[in-house]
């Protein structure tokens, strides 16, 4: 039997992850914090290990006879009034835990990154693996810190430690309950708060989905690799009158960025 550490394991993506590998009959061990929202796992059959990513201790005591980890905790967020955290936690986060990782000889690393680190290249060439960052101008934290962290992860691979890397793209699904930005943006167009919306192009992904393909990573990633998980590509108004639809409310109005203060 594997025994598994899913950090992150309190957020969307993780204790889905959670829940994929217990149907799968598969030990899991989860690190948290004593501050975490424990909602999303308090009723699955796990040991719970408290601790910080950034915390190499902690990461080492977390380790200790893992032989996969999914590293799915991260600051999700595309603004914070401190620039500094997602860069504590999204790149000294990495470091500290891949270090902790290495010297624990971990097996497997499934490390999650985001699609953002492929960067956006308009509608005629949609993004893949291959795809070169080029965020650098948007000033989005959140995006130049998960970057930095896929940077600081591959380093580790030249080192020895096993690290597979996905990058899913918007997910969405049950447990949300923070919720993340995805989710927030869900909610807005449902309660009709989004006064309105660009234009532009978007790929949904189901958090179940992200959870399975990330068990499946784990066992057919190729080390140092990084795999896009994705579902449908839509435009934003697509997307905005599914939920509306959904919602039985008006979707939001089109509005060009020229016009916004």
């Amino acid at each position: 039997m594997t025994k598994n550490l899913v950090t992150g394991a309190t957020g969307l993506i993780g204790s889905a992850i959670v829940r994929e590998l217990i149907k799968d009959g598969e030990d899991v061990r989860v690190l948290i914090r004593k501050t975490s929202d424990t909602r999303n796992i308090d009723n699955l059959d796990v040991e719970k290990v408290y601790g910080d990513i950034r915390d190499g201790d902690s990461m080492a005591k977390a380790l200790k006879g893992i032989e996969t980890l999914y590293y799915t905790a991260a600051h999700f967020s595309h603004w914070v009034p401190d620039k500094k955290i997602p860069y504590e936690i999204n790149v000294e986060g990495t470091k500290t835990s891949m270090a902790a990782a290495l010297k624990a000889g971990v097996q497997k690393v499934v490390y999650t990154s985001t699609n953002n680190t492929m960067g956006a290249h308009g509608a005629e060439k949609p993004a893949d693996e291959t795809a070169e960052f080029n965020h650098w101008d948007t000033h989005d934290h959140y995006s130049i810190s998960k970057y930095l962290g896929e940077i600081e992860a591959k380093k580790f691979v030249a080192q020895g430690l096993p690290i597979v890397i996905v990058n899913p793209t918007i997910v969405i699904g049950a447990r949300d309950i923070k919720p993340t930005p995805s989710g927030q943006l869900i909610l807005a167009v449902a309660k009709g708060e989004l006064p309105g919306y660009v234009e532009g192009g978007v790929n949904i992904v189901d958090v179940d989905d992200v959870a399975r393909g990330q068990i499946l990573a784990a066992k057919k990633g190729r080390i140092g690799e990084r795999y896009l998980f994705g579902n449908e590509n839509m435009t934003v108004l697509s997307y905005f009158r599914l939920i509306s639809d959904v919602a039985g409310v008006k979707p939001p109005a089109l509005e060009s960025l020229m016009l916004m203060p």
